[in-house]
């Protein structure tokens, strides 16, 4: 666990490789040796959300969608990709 200080010291930071080293650092601190990961694939079957969270990458407005449901062959490409181990933050990963 961290102070006040020092969160609000990275909060500040503009160093983007020095504050993932630290964040690595206090996780592998915390949890040495520890991996964790999630067998299950999600599945978007569309991107449309009815809450507007200006942080989310996932949720898009109507007007800036090509369409507004995945295709029956998109769903399987996302399923497979996640057989195979394809998968990083619910979007196939284009170099495995």
């Amino acid at each position: 666990m961290i102070d006040r200080e020092t969160a609000l010291s990275f909060a500040e930071s503009s160093d983007l490789d020095s504050l993932m080293a630290q964040a690595s650092a206090i996780r592998d601190s915390a949890y040495p040796g520890t991996v964790s990961y999630s067998r299950k694939v999600f599945i978007p079957l569309t991107q449309l959300c009815r809450d507007v969270c200006h942080y989310c990458t996932f949720a898009h407005a109507p007007r800036n969608l090509q369409q507004a449901y995945l295709s029956p062959e998109q769903v399987l490409d996302v399923a497979r990709a996640g057989q195979a181990g394809r998968l990083q933050g619910g979007a196939v990963h284009p170099r495995r």
